[in-house]
């Protein structure tokens, strides 16, 4: 195992179970930070030494769908839904 993620909305809510859980994984070579910076959207919890990984990464399900839609993956899905309103 390289490296373990976390990914959520509300991450910086979840962090202190993220702790407590990759604290009982430090058997494998996983050495966690002390301190984290808050409000970013990549947050690594891991130090450089550690065998393991660990990171959150914070999403907002809005700009996803927004990006999703300006890349065209769902504007059949649209077309379709729109026509049935018409």
């Amino acid at each position: 195992m390289d490296a373990i993620v976390f990914i959520g909305e509300e991450i910086d809510d979840a962090v202190p179970f993220i702790f407590k859980a990759c604290r009982k994984l430090k058997f494998l070579g996983l050495k966690l930070k002390r301190g984290r910076k808050e409000d970013k959207v990549f947050i690594d919890l891991t130090t450089a030494d550690s065998l393991i990984k660990v990171f959150c990464l914070k999403y907002n399900k809005w700009d996803v769908l927004a990006d999703c839609v300006k890349e065209g993956q769902y504007e059949k899905k649209i077309n379709v839904i729109l026509k049935m309103w018409v």
